[in-house]
């Protein structure tokens, strides 16, 4: 049946169900307290009361910078911390999906959104701490761009005219130090803590990652 029709004042409401007979005997009933807030504002009692919730990082975070929120991993895992007591509630969205978890003993947080594959582009991340009723008590939001292209991205996306500055440059490996082989650039040496110097075309400021197997 629905009450819609009828507005609940905010409480707590008993609700009876009775299996009745055509004669309005009653066979069995059972009984659940509804409680309803629509007030929209975190009860001033309330433990969450000036406290608030952070995104801290995301998992895998692969930018050139560990804490960009640059990645090409688009099955995120999303952390956060909060200053909100231990089982608190929090609410992460993501394009529209609730994510819900709650504050651990050391005031931390994960949701994982893997199970759904992020579409290359920006994504805005807002968390939500949240009461019983979810009613917000404190909003973060954080930008995660995400790109699993192969190909490097103009600096203007939306102009199909633009050009990264890397391209078309290059890279090169001029040398180590201390080179101690007998040619002092044959890249053999009795050094075991090394400097790898390089030169690239590219502008000044540009990313440079250098990998040692």
């Amino acid at each position: 049946m629905s009450h819609e029709d009828v507005t609940l004042t905010n409480g707590t409401h008993t609700v009876t169900v009775e299996l009745v007979d055509n004669a309005d005997n009653v066979a069995a009933t059972t009984s659940q307290v509804v409680t309803v807030d629509a007030s929209g504002t975190v009860d001033p009692t309330d433990p969450i009361v000036g406290h608030n919730a952070t995104i801290t990082g995301i998992t895998e975070d692969t930018g050139f910078d560990a804490n960009d929120y640059i990645t090409s991993d688009n099955t995120l895992s999303i952390t956060g911390a909060s200053t909100a007591p231990e089982g608190s509630n929090i609410k992460v969205t993501i394009n529209g999906v609730e994510l819900r978890t709650t504050v651990d003993s050391d005031h931390k947080w994960t949701v994982s959104h893997e199970d759904v594959s992020l579409a290359d582009g920006v994504h805005a991340v807002k968390v939500e701490l949240v009461d019983a009723f979810d009613n917000v008590e404190n909003t973060a939001t954080q930008n995660v761009t995400v790109d699993t292209s192969a190909t490097i991205d103009p600096t203007d996306p939306t102009d199909p005219t633009a050009v990264d500055p890397i391209s078309g440059k290059a890279v090169s490996i001029t040398g180590i130090t201390e080179d101690t082989g007998f040619d002092t650039n044959d890249y053999i040496t009795s050094d075991n803590t090394l400097s790898i110097n390089g030169a690239s075309t590219a502008p000044e400021g540009s990313h440079i990652k250098v990998t040692i197997g």
